[in-house]
């Protein structure tokens, strides 16, 4: 990366490339985002461990 980021970018890559980057996507998260992505993992986490049997079921 180190390479492509001290202007081999023109040589790995042709075309336009878009302006954003990964940075930019996830600086556009807010605090409630990431609120909501951590309550769907903890979701998809627990139906993930109930489905597969692997666990014994917790309660919270």
């Amino acid at each position: 990366m180190d390479v492509l980021r001290h202007g081999a970018m023109s040589r790995a890559f042709g075309g336009i490339r878009a302006p954003s980057t990964l940075g930019t996507f996830l600086r556009a998260f807010t605090w409630g985002h990431v609120r909501q992505l951590e309550s769907a993992t903890e979701a998809f986490t627990a139906n993930l461990v109930g489905t597969a049997g692997c666990c014994p079921a917790r309660t919270r």
